[in-house]
């Protein structure tokens, strides 16, 4: 199985870092390691399946939403294979990226806030292989999950393997996540 994320980096290589070291390279403050899922505010997971290591955002898209984040996965494609995607929280949009050898090989927008079946509005560079088969499956998060293992990396999130990382939620008290909702997101009940 996976997490239920909008958001996941993975590191080709990555797993020779210690978790703390991938966070510093992110440029991701704030986080400390929890065990307690269900009291979470920002959480951050961390994975591996062996070779490339999983970094898992929230559903407030805390990374998405950094501003260096995407400079500083640039910074580190230079060291290592990384691919990137995202999905929509409330509509059909869904993006990835794909760096290689030190550079961006592919990026694939789609919009689709109107759920009409949206557009492409970025097509960068050549597609990747087993991406047209990926693209098929019916929803976003399968669509980019997909693509992703077409590159190598392998999906097995076993709640015995994720790491988890949390930080105080700082926005409107109205607006913070609450526990029950997570443990659905994460399969604990």
């Amino acid at each position: 199985g996976h997490i239920h994320a909008p958001y996941f980096i993975f590191i080709d290589g990555g797993t020779v870092y210690s978790d703390g070291e991938v966070i510093e390279l992110l440029g991701i403050k704030g986080f400390t390691a929890t065990k307690r899922l269900d009291e979470l505010d920002h959480f951050l997971h961390i994975t591996d399946d062996g070779r490339w290591l999983h970094v898992v955002d929230d559903w407030l898209y805390t990374q998405w939403h950094s501003k260096t984040i995407r400079d500083r996965i640039a910074k580190l494609a230079a060291e290592h294979d990384i691919f990137t995607c995202s999905v929509g929280d409330s509509d059909h949009s869904f993006d990835f990226e794909y760096y290689s050898g030190g550079h961006l090989v592919r990026r694939y927008v789609v919009e689709d806030p109107n759920y009409d079946g949206g557009s492409v509005t970025e097509d960068f560079g050549r597609p990747l292989p087993g991406e047209s088969a990926a693209l098929e499956h019916s929803d976003e998060l399968s669509k980019v999950l997909a693509v992703a293992h077409s590159v190598g990396v392998e999906i097995d999130h076993r709640p015995s393997k994720i790491r988890s990382f949390t930080k105080p939620y700082e926005g409107p008290s109205r607006l913070r996540p609450k526990p029950s909702l997570f443990r659905r997101l994460l399969g604990r009940t």
